[in-house]
């Protein structure tokens, strides 16, 4: 083991000060997390109160409008828009959207392009939609 000088006493303040911060953040989502998953989550509750639209793509042009815009980089290989899937299954595109009666649905995730390769695998570059049914459907 080394030997380190005593540190002096502004710097010993200014590191308790950033050991605090660190350890107050780490007590569960932050504000800024918070709001992006927000952003990202149509929640059963908001489903439930909006019955009264027809389908999936009413439901999200109402509650998210910019999910419908593909953002992302344009790719050659891959410009199929923003992929929509039912659960783990392909359903299709966006437009697919209006085959989905709001009254089958549990929630709605929008995925930003880096979260849909990981995990539905390389071919989103401008994200995915992921509807997920009620059980027993």
């Amino acid at each position: 083991m080394g030997w380190f000088p005593p540190l002096p006493l502004f710097l010993r303040a200014l590191v308790l000060a950033f050991v605090l911060t660190g350890l107050a953040g780490c007590g569960g989502t932050s504000g800024a997390a918070a709001s992006r998953s927000a952003r990202n989550y149509i929640t059963p509750t908001e489903v439930a109160e909006a019955l009264t639209v027809q389908n999936a793509y009413l439901l999200v042009q109402r509650l998210r409008p910019l999910w419908l815009y593909e953002r992302g980089k344009k790719s050659i290989l891959f410009d199929q828009g923003i992929i929509v899937y039912e659960g783990r299954m392909l359903f299709g595109n966006v437009e697919s959207l209006q085959y989905i009666p709001t009254i089958d649905i549990y929630s709605i995730r929008y995925l930003p392009p880096d979260r849909a390769n990981l995990i539905y695998g390389v071919g989103h570059p401008h994200g995915a939609i992921v509807v997920e049914v009620k059980s027993g459907l």
